[in-house]
């Protein structure tokens, strides 16, 4: 009885370690997804900073060109 005791209990390490490994490569997998996911955000707020600041640009050149317009 005691070979299947030691049996059983080597028989639901094995069980817990195979979940661990399962949870291990699903983290891993998540976390290479929440990779690329930051990525993107982050290209995409340098897009939209880049955008904002040619907007901006745009509207100061249109102002000066309608106060020259207006001085002459």
């Amino acid at each position: 009885t005691l070979m299947r005791e030691l049996k059983r209990r080597l028989e639901a390490v094995q069980r817990r370690e195979d979940r661990v490994a399962k949870i291990e490569k699903e983290l891993q997998i998540n976390w290479s997804e929440l990779s690329g996911l930051t990525n993107e955000i982050a290209k995409a707020r340098i897009d939209l900073s880049n955008q904002l600041t040619n907007a901006v640009d745009l509207i100061k050149r249109t102002e000066e060109d309608a106060y020259k317009t207006q001085a002459q």
